[in-house]
């Protein structure tokens, strides 16, 4: 049975239960997602993982396992689409399935995680020509059904064609034939007038018969339209046996109320059969071994009319529970979905016969199964009372009406009050009608809190009962049109804080009035049209600080967690008065104290609850953000620092953390929404009073992850540090930089991404450039730190390139180092991509004859290997093997730059591949050789070359570059570009159906012909014929709005036919 979560509600007790189901596989009914998620992020009740609530979907199987595989399932098989003639043997083929199989059970079981999306990410990355191509290819199966819906197609064609044959021939065969007549009239020995006579004799008989023939068809069409209708009606008449003299049937006029009984054409179609056959049917869906068989019985009656009247007679015999219960739900289902299979006559005696139903059902003497019956009767009621516009102000009426029969009745009439309001935003109807039925909700607003309050004051010990009258609450809370002025000072509210604020009370209990209060709160964002409320509430909450610091004693997780949301939302609708109307009187809508509630969540040491609050920061910074008044906007600075150390200790890595955290951990993507935050937040206080704030923490530091978590805030905001700044930022650099080297993975890795965020300030302080730089080499060589590093090293160099000039070799001679590395490919790569980067902007700074000789000895490992690859020689594991060189070797670069040479001091080697490794990790980036297959395929090589030729675009090339065409002064990489185009078109006619080696080729390309400018101009000549295929042209479409580009294609006069329109690019690509 499929049971909610959250409010614990199930299928057995509200069979109009809709679960949803998120990427965590923990289903919620969906009014706790429309509750939870009222701000389209919160945390599952269950997991507490962070969901979206656009990502939720409905659930399909009562196993949420069942569809949580079934949804990675559909997303595996988008990727792993191979087909069996992708596979050399039938062996390999099912090694592919069976590896599949595990990936996808580990992906649902949460196995392995990291190692699993690796492989995935590697398998994407590997096939991903062959996984294009298999989209849109059909297999076997689907081959054999498009060859036989076209073979059915033909043989339709084939029909139509010998009908229409057929169609022509009678028509010539029964039309009249002038010729035949004129020749009868020429041979015949008969007169004239007798001949025509008897021809129009013959076209008046054929006349006649062709209407004798028309008027059988019409009669015999009407009685089957009259024997149509005669099984659609229905009537209350029972079936008689017809004895003694001839009978003639009349129905009677019974004074009965529901649906019409079956026909007499109905009872003999076998309605008697329906009748023996649905209750053993209903017991073997609910209590047998074997349901399909019942299952499909029962759908296939639920979907036919006889459903209306059958389960009218099963609710009226009362023999059964669980028929009772199928026939209640059949009979909500019917009402929402076939209403129009009833005419509209038959409304209110089907309303009345469910009221008949309701009154017994709803009695407080019966079990369980009659108060699920009754459930579903009250959602067959709310739902047919908004599908009928004719009806109106019949709510009170109806309540009216049950409340004064005899017995008990509360819990039928607490879940009348809830289902009505529920199902107006569930129940396909028009916005008038939904406009018409909220505001009569609305008018009967204070006589359903009168009685609410009434069976609190009854029920103060009856925790099922305050569950009932809260989810009711609530529910009618979320009514757009509802006045609350009287709610607000009712005594139904102060009872909701008096449970909320009680201690020992249910969670359950504690959670549906929690539900309550947030509801409200979401109504009194609206201060124009609900003051009283917000006032009301915000008085109100502010008197739980006191219960939130029990709970936190006690450790009671659950109540902690209502609390923040109450906390959490409260400041939700009132960050406008908050900023606006700011006071330190806790009576105003502004009050200051609302922001201490928050920071009283921040403090709590469960990350989670500090999480939910960074939306309310988030809205402040921004309403803040708009403020001139320095002066008001100093008032909230304690506050942010108070936010900001709560962070910093949110931030700190477990002491027994040995290397650095994992990426994919729950932590982590906790840092990096606290990151945000901060971002959200630090202009408040000001980038030096925070980065102040930290040093003083990391002045009386005793534990690395202390340091760690102070560094951590540094480095996010260090980047809005003012580059004239001489602060903290000298003290702080020198520290860094003399970290022992066997400091902590975490540690070292922080402070690599601080020196990187140091950038802008570090080109104004130059002198601190000959320590940092020689710190973040001796990092970019491990295989542990050298992506970060060399990502800071290109963010520096990219400032202050003219004073790192003589980095050049020491960077170049770390890209074979690294490429000796045997585990963590992708990382190593993305390392030697921003090396390559920050290598051509430091080149460009060289003299020319000094740039030639690094631009060549910078690609000649890219020419070499891609030559490699594309004569198919892969004997050789290691792709940067010698082979004839198609570029001449060049000299080691001399650098006359005044400069100090900054060497790297204590530069460590790659660690030596390992000796041998699994064969269950070939596919993982983290086995053994991970970097050499990526090697193996053309696109490492090719994004090189875009890499290097992406920076060598600024001023001090391109004034080279773009000059006249025939300038004698040319660019000094000509000759490398030329030997690099030469490739790139080889791989370009190579793997001309692949569209990914095609695309980035080009983008390549684009680089190389953007360095050159007007000089391009031969390469552009050999574009030409490429452009006209449809294959390369939406590639290159990408650079052809580059000015450089446009010059040259306007001078080389290439036809209009094969240019490509501004009007024609969606975007252009910034590179």
């Amino acid at each position: 049975m499929r049971e909610c979560t959250k409010c614990k509600s199930n299928e057995y007790t509200n069979k109009s239960l809709l679960m949803m189901i998120n990427e965590c596989g923990h289903p919620l009914c969906k009014n706790c997602v429309e509750t939870l998620f009222a701000r389209n992020s919160g945390n599952c009740p269950t997991c507490q993982r962070m969901l979206k609530k656009n990502e939720f979907r409905e659930q399909i199987y009562d196993d949420p396992l069942i569809d949580k595989e079934t949804a990675i399932r559909k997303k595996m098989r988008k990727v792993f689409n191979l087909k069996r003639d992708d596979f050399p043997t039938s062996r390999e083929f099912n090694d592919y399935l069976e590896r599949m199989e595990t990936l996808i059970y580990n992906l649902v079981f949460e196995t392995d995680l990291a190692e699993t999306q690796a492989e995935i990410d590697e398998f994407k990355k590997r096939n991903a020509e062959a996984i294009e191509k298999n989209r849109k290819r059909l297999d076997e199966d689907q081959q054999w059904v498009a060859s036989h819906l076209k073979e059915e197609e033909h043989m339709k064609h084939r029909l139509r064609t010998l009908r229409q044959e057929d169609a022509k021939e009678n028509e010539k065969s029964t039309g009249v034939d002038p010729k035949a007549i004129i020749e009868e009239l020429k041979n015949s020995k008969d007169d004239a007038e007798s001949i025509l006579d008897r021809e129009r004799k013959r076209q008046i008989e054929k006349l006649m018969q062709e209407k004798a023939e028309a008027e059988k068809e019409k009669r015999r069409k009407k009685e089957v339209m009259f024997r149509k209708r005669q099984s659609e009606q229905m009537s209350f008449s029972a079936h008689h046996r017809l004895t003694g003299q001839k009978y003639t049937y009349k129905p009677l006029d019974l004074p009965i109320n529901g649906p019409p009984l079956p026909s007499l054409e109905e009872i003999e179609a076998s309605y008697l059969v329906h009748m023996k056959i649905a209750s053993p049917a209903i017991h073997a869906l609910y209590n047998g071994t074997d349901t399909g068989q019942a299952q499909e019985w029962l759908n296939s009656f639920r979907n036919s009319v006889h459903a209306w009247t059958l389960c009218d007679q099963i609710l009226s015999q009362r023999l059964d529970p669980l028929a009772c219960y199928f026939a209640s739900q059949t009979l909500k289902f019917k009402i929402s979905k076939h209403l129009k299979e009833l005419p509209e006559e038959n409304y209110p005696p089907l309303r009345e016969s469910l009221i008949n139903h309701l009154s017994f059902f709803g009695a407080a003497s019966h079990d369980q199964h009659a108060e699920a019956t009754s459930t579903q009767l009250c959602l067959a009621i709310a739902d047919l009372y908004i599908q009928v516009p004719q009806w109106n102000n019949w709510i009170a009426d109806l309540l009216n009406q049950f409340t004064s029969q005899q017995g008990d009745r509360t819990s039928m009439l607490l879940t009348l009050l809830r289902v009505f309001p529920e199902e107006i935003n569930e129940v396909k109807v028009g916005e008038n009608r939904r406009k018409q039925i909220r505001e009569e909700l609305a008018v009967n607003a204070s006589s359903v809190f009168l009685y609410l309050t009434h069976v609190l004051q009854h029920g103060q010990n009856n925790a099922d009962m305050l569950k009932r009258v809260f989810v009711c609450l609530s529910a009618y809370l979320q009514n757009p049109v509802l006045s609350t002025d009287d709610f607000a000072t009712s005594p139904l509210l102060m009872s909701i804080f008096h449970v909320v604020g009680t201690p020992d009370v249910l969670s359950s209990l504690h959670e549906a009035a929690s539900d309550v209060i947030v509801s409200a709160l979401l109504r009194a964002e609206d201060q124009g049209a609900h003051l009283a409320l917000a006032k009301s509430l915000q008085r109100n909450i502010y008197q739980l600080a006191e219960p939130f610091n029990r709970a936190v004693e006690i450790e009671d997780l659950d109540k902690l967690n209502n609390y923040a949301r109450m906390f959490v939302e409260l400041n939700e609708s009132l960050v406008e008065p908050l900023v606006n109307k700011t006071s330190d009187d806790i009576s105003e809508l502004g009050s200051l104290y609302s922001m201490d509630l928050l920071l009283l969540v921040a403090g709590h040491h469960d990350y989670s609850l500090i999480e939910m609050t960074f939306n309310v920061w988030y809205r402040i910074s921004e309403a803040l953000f708009m403020v001139d008044d320095q002066d008001h906007v100093a008032r909230f600075r304690p506050y942010v620092n108070r936010f900001l150390m709560c962070l910093y200790r949110h931030c700190r890595l477990d002491l027994d953390e040995e290397s650095l955290p994992d990426q994919s951990s729950e932590f982590a993507d906790f840092r990096l929404k606290a990151v945000e935050a901060i971002r959200d937040v630090v202009f408040i206080v000001g980038t030096n009073e925070c980065i102040q704030m930290m040093y003083e923490v990391l002045r009386s530091a005793s534990q690395w992850n202390e340091t760690e978590a102070a560094l951590f805030i540094i480095a996010t905001v260090i980047n809005n540090l003012m580059p004239e700044e001489d602060g903290m930022a000298p003290e702080l650099v020198t520290s860094i930089v003399a970290l022992d080297v066997n400091s902590h993975p975490a540690l070292i890795a922080t402070s690599i991404n601080l020196l990187g965020g140091c950038n802008e300030w570090l080109e104004k302080h130059r002198v601190y450039l000959e320590q940092v730089m020689p710190w973040l080499l001796r990092f970019a060589s491990s295989p542990l730190y050298c992506q970060m590093a060399s990502e800071s090293i290109e963010k520096i160099v990219s400032y202050s390139a003219i004073d790192l000039v003589s980095l050049i070799r020491p960077l170049m001679q770390l890209i074979p180092s690294l490429q000796t590395s045997q585990t963590n490919g992708t990382q190593i790569e993305a390392a030697i991509s921003s090396i390559l980067k920050a290598c051509s902007t430091l080149i460009v700074h060289l003299r020319p004859e000094e740039m030639k000789m690094a631009f060549e000895e910078l690609c000649k490992p890219i020419v070499e290997n891609l030559h490699r690859i594309l004569h198919h020689d892969m004997s050789s594991p290691n792709l940067s093997a010698a082979i004839s060189s198609s570029l001449s070797a060049r000299p080691s670069i001399v650098v006359s730059k005044s400069a100090p040479i900054l060497t790297p001091t204590g530069l460590a080697p790659a660690p030596s591949p390992a000796s041998s490794g699994s064969s269950a990790d070939k596919e993982n980036d983290k086995s053994v050789g991970s970097w050499t297959r990526l090697a193996n395929e053309p696109v490492l090589w090719i994004d090189r070359v875009a890499s290097i030729f992406r920076e060598v675009c600024k001023p001090q090339s391109l004034s080279i570059a773009n000059t006249s065409a025939d300038s004698s002064q040319r660019a000094p990489w000509m000759d490398v570009a030329h030997h690099l185009y030469e490739t790139l078109s080889m791989t370009l006619k190579k793997y001309d159906s692949n569209y990914r080696i095609v695309e980035h080729c080009c983008r390549s390309i684009r680089f190389l012909i953007r360095s050159l400018g007007i000089q391009s101009i031969g390469f552009v000549n050999q574009l030409v014929p490429l452009v006209s295929v449809s294959t390369f042209i939406l590639f290159f479409a990408k650079f052809a709005n580059e000015s450089t580009v446009r010059c040259v294609i306007s001078t080389l006069k290439i036809p209009q036919s094969i240019r490509i329109s501004d009007s024609n690019l969606s975007s252009r690509d910034k590179g």
